[in-house]
């Protein structure tokens, strides 16, 4: 266990029998209703749950708009570090503009955001980050000062004889691996070096997934583990800590400040991912609805919930259904 964030793993899953849970299918009206009204605070994923992409779902602005008239409190809690907060709040108030101006930036969680949060717990203000420039945007925005990174090394070509020519910067606290398109040999090796030159410097990655659906997760790209563990390679070192889900940084940081009083089950973390989002919910305390709108198919979670023998993983979610247009279409049915 990491001192820096409570795990140095990419997950921190288990398939011990103490985490099974029910996996109650919502398929009726009654079932929709009962998942409404015993929870308090919804956290969202986004793609996958959300949206597809730039692809709108169906009935989720009607979801949204139901969820705040009944005074429910709704964040958003995706791994994704290439956007800053406030692009996660326009993107998803253009495409569901029931929730224009109900949807506010103190609610929408991004890793990139969340690494911010914990340099600022850790005294780290100075790093060389592998990212966007979303991600160095959203660091700066809170005092963190981002030498080199981002964009500014995204041109930078290398041959073997230029290696010998880098010098990294002493006054470097930590590296910070967050996705990133624009990945190049120069941003690993300075990286790299860092960690391996400067005494105390920290090696911190924004979230684990180690890949990136693609067409409803009939492809995969790579994801920033893939990044990290180049890194982790070239350096001779693991990550010190993995800031996003499934870590219960976001629990511990935002929402439970936010709640201090609401007891952990009247919280329920929504996502179509197993290894972040379900096991997210778990590691927090609180309750989780398995949505097959992303990654995860309606078979996995069928064979799961039925505690099938050739199941690919034990049932780790409270609630499951095909989508969230299914609830909104359910609570319809009862109006």
């Amino acid at each position: 266990m990491s001192s820096l964030s409570g795990s140095s793993s990419p997950t921190s899953t288990s398939s011990h029998k103490s985490h099974l849970r029910a996996g109650v299918h919502i398929d009726t009206p009654a079932e929709a209703r009962r998942f409404i009204d015993n929870h308090d605070v919804f956290i969202f994923d986004c793609d996958g749950c959300l949206y597809d992409g730039n692809i709108t779902f169906d009935g989720v602005g009607s979801l949204l708009k139901r969820l705040y008239d009944e005074g429910k409190d709704v964040w958003c809690l995706t791994n994704n570090s290439s956007k800053t907060r406030q692009q996660y709040v326009d993107k998803i108030t253009e495409m569901y503009p029931e929730v224009k101006g109900l949807f506010k930036e103190d609610k929408a969680l991004c890793s990139a955001y969340l690494t911010g949060l914990r340099l600022k717990q850790l005294g780290i203000t100075r790093v060389y980050a592998i990212g966007s420039q979303n991600m160095v945007r959203e660091l700066e925005s809170q005092g963190i000062t981002v030498v080199g990174g981002g964009e500014a090394d995204s041109g930078k070509a290398m041959d073997a004889e230029s290696l010998r020519d880098i010098t990294v910067d002493p006054s470097i606290q930590a590296v910070i691996s967050g996705f990133d398109v624009q990945i190049n040999y120069y941003k690993l090796a300075y990286a790299s070096l860092c960690l391996q030159l400067i005494p105390g410097c920290k090696f911190i990655a924004t979230n684990p997934d180690a890949q990136i659906p693609v067409a409803k997760g009939a492809l995969m790209a790579p994801g920033n583990l893939c990044i990290v563990r180049a890194l982790a390679t070239a350096s001779g070192r693991q990550p010190d800590c993995f800031i996003a889900k499934p870590e219960p940084f976001a629990m511990q940081a935002a929402i439970r400040k936010a709640h201090p009083d609401t007891p952990a089950s009247r919280m329920v973390m929504v996502g179509d991912r197993i290894d972040t989002d379900i096991y997210f919910g778990l590691n927090s305390g609180m309750e989780s609805l398995l949505v097959c709108s992303g990654v995860t198919s309606e078979e996995r979670a069928i064979a799961a919930s039925s505690h099938q023998k050739d199941a690919k993983e034990a049932c780790v979610w409270d609630y499951w259904c095909q989508d969230l247009s299914t609830i909104e279409h359910l609570l319809e049915q009862q109006n």
